[in-house]
């Protein structure tokens, strides 16, 4: 590509053009590895592999009517005089030519290039362009002599290059699913609109930062994919994330009831206080509903809960067996209490999937849903002289 054609056109005309980055990521998605991707780079979008080039003009549009690919548009003319200066001064051994609209385009000029197939097809295209040129209005006179100035032979070369894609079968959520089907995005992860979004942030701070630096705005394959496995990575991890405690409301109902279970009666056995106790409550249930909600929805595996509570158990052995040491302690139900503080209330907080987590009621509803199974305990007689009791 010449230096003139490399470098950078005008990045202020990007403003509010969503469907030029769409196509820039739709283009990173499925090119091939060693391809790089260009926006403003002597078109809206440019493709370049080994082997091949592909230009592309995107015109978006809100409006509820017309189509900007008109007979005597500018977007039009001033897209084919771009081309036509390319297609002679651009060695490649593949060309090719997009037009890309989000409107539907009905039988016209644009729409019978885009239909151009075979060179009978280009040849009536020439005719019709020749025709038209007489009759455009002078802003456009620039871009017709600029066509013109091709030999026959070129511009039919040109027009069976050119295609059309418009809003007849094309969207922006359309975009957003091809890419994630072209990507193949585990529909486990979200909404695919969700990832297009994110991937388009990361390509306009990638713009800007090359326009800032005086830089044509070209985008590696490889850098996009990336950026796109970490995005994965990211995404994954939100999955084997708990939940806030604010956002995990406890049912008083569902509380009262649990003060039955086995983990509350091993609080009561080490004359736990009240509002311990109630905490402890709070803790089993939010972990009890999370647990359910990441088995669900969440990338957390049956090993991965064999692990998490495995970690759990260790740790509690290592706790009881240094406080079960110290003689300082001769109170059985102190000795008890210090093991639960320090094994529960420590500040401790368990990995789950390879992922730390953060939130304190995790932990601590862990600990307390192994003690309703009497993996673990506080007491510290309770495996052979209270355990038994207790299931009689």
């Amino acid at each position: 590509m010449s230096r003139s054609q490399d470098k950078h056109d005008a990045p202020g005309l990007l403003a509010g053009t969503d469907l030029q980055f769409v196509r820039a990521l739709h283009w990173l998605a499925s090119a091939p590895a060693g391809a790089r991707v260009g926006l403003e780079t002597g078109d809206d979008v440019v493709v370049q592999t080994s082997s091949t080039l592909t230009r592309e003009q995107d015109k978006s549009s809100l409006l509820g009517r017309g189509q900007p690919f008109t007979d005597r548009s500018e977007a039009l003319w001033k897209t084919l005089a771009i081309w036509a200066t390319a297609i002679r001064g651009e060695p490649s051994p593949d060309r090719a030519f997009l037009l890309v609209t989000n409107r539907p385009v009905p039988e016209c000029l644009a729409r019978n290039i885009g239909d151009a197939l075979d060179p009978s097809r280009a040849r009536a295209c020439v005719a019709r362009v020749r025709e038209l040129s007489s009759s455009l209005p002078a802003s456009l006179h620039a871009y017709a002599t600029t066509v013109l100035a091709l030999d026959e032979a070129e511009l039919e070369e040109l027009i069976v290059r050119i295609r059309l894609c418009d809003g007849s079968n094309i969207s922006l959520a359309d975009h957003s699913r091809k890419i994630a089907s072209l990507l193949h995005f585990p529909p486990r992860l979200g909404d695919p609109t969700t990832l297009v979004d994110a991937l388009t942030g990361w390509l306009h701070r990638r713009c800007r930062e090359r326009w800032r630096a005086n830089q044509p705005a070209w985008i590696e394959r490889d850098t996009f994919d990336v950026q796109y496995q970490a995005l994965l990575r990211d995404l994954r991890l939100r999955r084997t994330k708990e939940r806030a405690a604010n956002l995990i409301p406890v049912d008083p109902t569902q509380k009262e009831e649990a003060r039955s279970r086995t983990f509350v009666r091993q609080l009561i056995l080490v004359a736990a206080e009240d509002p311990d106790i109630d905490h402890a409550l709070i803790c089993y249930l939010r972990f009890a509903t999370e647990r359910i909600r990441l088995a669900e929805v969440g990338d957390v595996t049956e090993l991965d809960w064999i692990a998490f509570f495995s970690d759990l158990e260790e740790r509690w052995r290592r706790v009881a067996r240094v406080h079960t040491s110290d003689r300082s302690i001769s109170d059985e139900e102190a000795l008890g209490r210090t093991i639960l503080r320090k094994t529960v209330d420590d500040g401790f907080c368990a990995h789950l999937a390879g992922q730390q987590t953060t939130a304190e009621y995790f932990t601590s509803g862990g600990y307390h849903r192994l003690a309703d199974d009497e993996r673990v305990w506080w007491h510290p007689s309770y495996s052979d002289k209270v355990k038994p009791q207790t299931r009689s």
